[in-house]
């Protein structure tokens, strides 16, 4: 697989007034059979460098046990570290300001794009995303809260 990423378009810095990006640096038949539907969820964690004036905007609960905490997270898989038992594991939609001027809206799943065609694109998941999308074209700064 290192091999498609070394192929990547190089990084580039640029300042943009606002900028959308929605990317995979893997095509999705390469990445599809590597992981299951859904099964890469975030969440926000200040001990692991969640900016502290984030806002949760929605969590996600009640998973299976075919989730887990990451490697990274725990020194040893065993029971209860599923996601019938430990609350650890949940999606949190997490939105923040930047410093630039600019915003951060991260959805806290990989599957996320599958909910917006529910009922016809008709539901509180694409009419937050499109309430998201709406204020980020806007001309108008995001402006950091007063964190003092």
């Amino acid at each position: 697989m290192l091999h498609l990423l070394q192929r990547h378009p190089f990084g580039v810095e640029a300042f943009f007034r606002r900028s959308l990006v929605l990317t995979y640096a893997i095509p999705a038949e390469v990445l599809a059979p590597l992981i299951g539907p859904g099964l890469e969820i975030d969440a926000y964690d200040a001990a692991l460098g969640s900016p502290p004036h984030a806002l949760v905007v929605a969590s996600s609960e009640d998973h299976s046990s075919a989730f887990l905490l990451v490697n990274e997270e725990m020194l040893s898989n065993s029971r209860g570290v599923d996601g019938t038992a430990n609350p650890r594991i949940h999606a949190d939609m997490v939105f923040f300001e930047t410093p630039s001027g600019g915003a951060v809206f991260a959805s806290g799943s990989i599957s996320f794009v599958a909910s917006l065609a529910h009922n016809e694109y008709e539901n509180s998941v694409s009419r937050l995303l499109g309430n998201a999308v709406r204020r980020f074209l806007e001309d108008t700064a995001f402006m950091l809260p007063d964190l003092s």
